[in-house]
């Protein structure tokens, strides 16, 4: 059975004409989201609190260095998941940079004054 059943070319729509495809399989919609740590909204001030008040080599006493780094890696992944909160992120969405998206919002304010113009034209391009 062919993947693609009907393809239809409309009248020009914005720049391109538009195209509509049927496709002849089932799809099933799955939400992904995975938890990730928004850093920039980090409580700053109280990690640099709690981490000048720990008794460093109370700590470290009688470890070798490996013993050392576990117990730093373990103090520090506490203090990340108590003041750096979780937000959703979903992996299927696209993330495009500032200065992309700064292009394309112009792109298309440019399209909306001038249509098919040639500043739209050289812009596009």
């Amino acid at each position: 059975m062919p993947v693609v059943r009907d393809i239809r070319i409309g009248e020009l729509f914005s720049d391109h004409k538009l195209v509509t495809i049927t496709l002849a399989f089932k799809t099933k919609q799955r939400k992904v989201v995975d938890k990730i740590r928004n850093y920039k909204k980090g409580d700053y001030t109280s990690i640099n609190y709690y981490l000048s008040n720990i008794n460093w080599p109370r700590l470290f006493v009688n470890k070798d260095v490996n013993s050392m780094y576990a117990v730093f890696v373990e103090v520090v992944n506490n203090i990340v998941a108590k003041y750096v909160p979780l937000v959703n992120f979903n992996p299927l969405k696209k993330h495009y940079p500032v200065e992309i998206r700064q292009k394309h919002k112009n792109k298309l304010a440019l399209w909306r004054n001038e249509g098919k113009s040639e500043n739209y034209r050289r812009a596009a391009a």
